[in-house]
């Protein structure tokens, strides 16, 4: 026969065992949160470097400058020099250039 006292124990067992399952049940969905949060932190830096932070050759950060009073993004490591497309067409014009971006070469559009 058991006493009393072995089943409070026996119960106080079981409910710390519960009471253990659970907490790594919350712990392990604490961890996945966690990554996720660091995932998405992770993103805008990424994207700034492949953007206008780092040089896309050599990884160099990027200097920013004016040619010609255009801004323009510079590498001083590889010397490569990074126009946005609105850069490109603002260059083109100034030096009297006809560029049309997306066009096949020799295709020219039916206004022209």
């Amino acid at each position: 026969m058991t006493s009393s006292g072995e089943k409070d124990g026996f119960g106080d067992r079981l409910r710390a065992a519960e009471r253990a399952r659970e907490n790594l049940y919350f712990a392990k969905i604490d961890e996945e949160l966690l990554a996720k949060i660091r995932a998405d932190q992770k993103k805008p830096h990424e994207e700034a470097k492949a953007g206008r932070g780092d040089c896309p050759r050599c990884e160099e950060p990027l200097r920013s400058g004016l040619w010609r009073e255009i801004e323009i993004e510079f590498c001083p490591g590889c010397r490569g020099v990074w126009l946005d497309q609105g850069d490109l067409l603002e260059l083109a014009r100034s030096q009297d250039v006809d560029l049309r971006l997306g066009e096949r070469s020799g295709e020219r559009s039916k206004g022209a």
